[in-house]
């Protein structure tokens, strides 16, 4: 019963290509394809979707809608349950994007909190590190405030709300955990420490609780083999 992982884009080939919908869009166009890899393989099916975001490929922390829209993704899922396939997304993590080179027409500015992004020894906010520069410009979160967990749970719930059964919500999050921050005025120590291990969890149980009140059975992930720390909260990752 354990899956078979399949991941493809629905738009571009590759990560830094134009991003225009390919074979696979709409989505409904890769079901007979997924139902034949079944077939021969004997196995059940994990569809893991890139560029499947509606605001830009990788561009965290905003990923609903969909591309194409919110009927047209669920007819997907439905489709391929009736498979007895499930669905799973890419998302990236507790960024915070300001430019997508991938969709130049994102924009988040109205969105955007100072309040909520690392700090560097020095105190400034720098860009992040953790996606190429090809691909966005941006910086990271800390994971300390409860709007950054309110930010993610209301993404996840829904993606949730769609029958998804798997979202890789903490791509770039390698093994779960946030970038350093040295913020002086977040609530937490001046360096980095457990408290981001403690401000991690506490982000994955908002989001667990949120899923269990809706009874949604959607598992969490990130990138990487889950830390220990995590492995009770990330029980499928990437």
């Amino acid at each position: 019963d354990s899956p078979l992982v399949l991941s493809y884009p629905v738009r571009g080939v590759h990560d830094m290509d134009i991003m225009n919908p390919n074979a696979l869009f709409p989505y409904e166009n890769a079901l007979p394809i997924i139902d034949e890899i079944a077939e021969k393989t004997k196995s059940r099916i994990l569809v893991l979707l890139m560029h499947w975001e509606g605001t830009a490929p990788w561009a965290p922390p905003y990923v609903w809608p969909p591309y194409g829209g919110e009927d047209e993704f669920k007819a997907f899922v439905d489709g391929l349950h009736a498979q007895g396939n499930l669905a799973g997304v890419y998302c990236s993590g507790i960024g915070w994007t300001t430019k997508s080179f991938l969709d130049p027409t994102l924009d988040f500015s109205d969105k955007y909190d100072e309040s909520l992004m690392c700090r560097t020894p020095k105190g400034t906010i720098e860009q992040s590190r953790v996606i190429a520069d090809p691909i966005r410009l941006g910086y990271d979160m800390c994971p300390e405030s409860p709007k950054v967990a309110e930010i993610v749970s209301g993404e996840v719930m829904a993606i949730a709300q769609s029958g998804c059964d798997y979202a890789q919500y903490f791509d770039q999050n390698l093994g779960g955990m946030a970038s350093f921050c040295y913020g002086r005025d977040h609530g937490h120590p001046k360096a980095p420490g457990k408290w981001q291990v403690d401000a991690m969890h506490r982000i994955f149980d908002k989001v667990q609780k949120d899923l269990d009140d809706a009874k949604s059975e959607m598992i969490i992930g990130c990138e990487g083999a889950v830390s220990e720390a995590f492995i009770a909260k990330l029980p499928f990752n990437d």
